[in-house]
């Protein structure tokens, strides 16, 4: 016996409208075209393209359907009502299959949207039964996956061992389809959403990211505050707790250039200049009175927050307000992108108010990490001016898209990234107790870039390992005690999961770099060993569109590099493993200059490198 149950339980991970799904009434009957049709609260719900299949249903008071099958029983009424919400009901099928046979139940369920469920709804007409609803069905479905495919093929790179690639195309649809995760709760952060823009105009999808820099210009308010989150709709989203962030300013002064960057679309950037503007006066003003309160604190305490933004309010896990780095680093990237937007509309005195803003900043932010930083023991980077707890996400900041390194000292940064990968081995011994962020493979390209892909391997591979449930390519927000069990979920799949593997895994075959153009910077070497190594057509850029693709075999690496792409700075083209290449060649031309790490490139090359290492290469590692 085969069952369709329809029973009022939603389920769905914690903090996303699941549980209870009242039912107070359904019935179901034959209308017109041949089906036969479940309403369900007065909506219709199911139906079934076959008028004679059985069904039945229960108020609570005599017992969930699926107690009737467990009896040997089925329920005897064709509707129920319950004033609690508890009805059910359910077809089924009984059927004896010899050999070979088999049973086919098609069931057609109403999939528009909650306020017009209640409308009047036509079901397809059915010409040959169920058999042949099905196989029309079997047709729109195999049409709506071509269209998605080419939703979501924007870069869509080849390996032989596709399980991170397959992840990565995922995560497009994630971005594209996931529109509602925003309502539920306090709303989505302008953090998700910068993440979501970055990722989708990767993606190829720049129509999609305008949509979502748009909704946030739309909710900057009067005196140039962004808010910090927004609900499904665009409108600002009340915080749940009163709040200090000041982020904000500059995922919004990102997000206008990162699409300038990827469309040159000037007429997008005056459009949101305005806004801009009115948004880093917010910013400027922040510091207005500042200075006066600073000269009255003890000596001790002003040399750390002199120069500072305001205190910022508290975050997940902390109780108390501090004077976050990790705003700071926004807001120095706010004043970056306002002095490029300046320059490029020709307003050079709003580029010379930013530059010095900047600059001012900086000096602030330097002096004050500088201070924290020698009275700590520890050479690692802090996560506010208070205190001397490490934010690896706030480190990686520095990296990308901040761009802010030179505030630190290149060992402070290795040493900050080495401690997150200590704690990253440390999970999998027994009794690890601690949160796992979901997003945080923001850490692959920092890692990368400061030439650790040993460690970029292990972690992009324990991030597919904590996908869940793993065939749907998502991850929950984890808050979690252990990788596995996961522990407690929140939304799923999550937004800023998604969008940062996406982000962060495309990174590690090509990303810019400034106005250059790295390439295979922490790619794992199987990436490019196995079957006809790592192939991608027409990848989005900064600099346009960019053919890539690298083979290596025994002791040969061959890139080849095609496309419109021309990075300004021209490309850097990282080697495998850190050993110096015997020999370089450019379509056959020997590269004189070239190190143990990486070779540059010209802006203009097109064509084959051939590299030549003194070792054979390891054998192939499954991913």
């Amino acid at each position: 016996r085969l069952c369709w149950v329809v029973r009022p339980v939603r389920l769905a991970a914690p903090r996303t409208r699941g549980g209870l799904a009242p039912i107070y009434k359904l019935r179901a009957g034959g209308v017109a075209g041949g089906w036969q049709e479940l309403r369900v609260n007065d909506a219709p719900l199911f139906a079934v393209p076959d008028t004679n299949l059985p069904f039945g249903a229960a108020a609570f008071q005599a017992g969930d359907v699926s107690e009737f099958f467990l009896r040997g029983e089925t329920p005897g009424l064709r509707a129920a009502a319950d004033d609690d919400g508890l009805a059910s009901g359910a077809w089924w099928l009984d059927f004896a299959l010899e050999p070979g046979q088999k049973v086919r139940m098609v069931v057609a369920a109403n999939a528009q949207p909650e306020e017009a469920a209640a409308r009047k709804f036509a079901w397809p007409a059915l010409d040959g039964g169920a058999e042949k609803a099905a196989d029309a069905f079997a047709r729109e479905w195999l049409e709506a996956t071509w269209l998605w495919r080419d939703l979501t093929s924007g870069y869509a790179p080849k390996i032989d061992r596709p399980d991170a690639v397959n992840c990565l195309q995922a995560q497009v649809g994630w971005l594209l389809g996931v529109r509602t995760l925003a309502a539920e709760g306090g709303g989505e952060d302008v953090d998700a959403l910068r993440l979501r823009a970055a990722a989708l105009l990767r993606a190829g999808r720049p129509e999609a990211a305008r949509e979502w820099i748009e909704r946030v210009a739309a909710g900057i308010q009067t005196n140039g505050r962004v808010p910090a989150r927004y609900r499904a709709d665009g409108t600002p989203a009340v915080p749940l707790t009163p709040e200090a962030r000041h982020d904000a300013q500059g995922q919004f002064a990102f997000m206008v250039l990162e699409y300038f960057r990827f469309t040159q679309d000037t007429s997008f950037l005056q459009a949101q200049y305005a806004q801009l503007h009115r948004a880093l006066e917010y910013l400027q003003g922040l510091r207005a009175g500042l200075e006066k309160l600073e000269w009255k604190l003890p000596e001790e305490e002003r040399v750390l927050v002199e120069g500072l933004l305001p205190l910022s309010g508290p975050r997940f896990g902390r109780s108390k307000p501090a004077h976050l780095y990790a705003d700071h680093y926004w807001a120095l990237l706010a004043w970056k992108e306002m002095r490029t937007a300046a320059a490029l509309l020709g307003l050079d005195q709003d580029a010379a108010w930013a530059d010095e803003q900047y600059r001012t900043l900086k000096s602030a932010v330097q002096r004050s990490l500088r201070e924290r930083m020698d009275r700590m023991e520890g050479m690692w980077i802090p996560a506010s001016a208070e205190e001397e707890r490490l934010d690896p996400e706030a480190v990686a900041l520095l990296v990308w898209p901040c761009a802010e390194t030179d505030l630190v000292e290149p060992h402070e940064l290795q040493t900050s990234l080495d401690l997150f990968y200590e704690d990253f081995l440390e999970r999998s011994q027994p009794g690890w107790t601690g949160s796992i962020s979901s997003s945080e493979s923001q850490l692959l390209v920092p890692l990368a870039s400061m030439g650790r892909g040993d460690y970029v391997r292990e972690v992009l591979y324990g991030l597919l390992d904590r996908r869940h449930p793993r065939g749907w390519q998502a991850w929950p927000e984890t808050t979690g005690q252990a990788p596995l069990p996961p522990g407690m979920t929140g939304p799923m799949p999550d937004i800023r999961a998604a969008a940062s593997y996406f982000i962060a895994a495309r990174g590690l075959a090509a990303r810019e770099s400034g106005k250059r153009l790295d390439l295979f910077c922490g790619a794992p070497a199987e990436w490019l060993q196995h079957g006809s190594g790592y192939r991608v057509y027409g990848m989005p850029t900064e600099f346009g569109p960019l053919d890539l693709s690298g083979d290596w075999e025994k002791d040969r690496l061959v890139v080849e590099i095609g496309g419109s792409a021309q990075p300004p700075e021209g490309y850097r083209l990282w080697w495998p493993r850190q050993i110096a290449p015997q020999r370089v060649l450019l379509n056959g031309q020997h590269l004189r200059e070239f190190n143990a790490q990486w070779a540059d490139l010209p802006h203009d090359f097109k064509g084959r490198v051939e590299v030549t290492f003194p070792y054979l290469a390891p054998w192939p590692r499954e991913p």
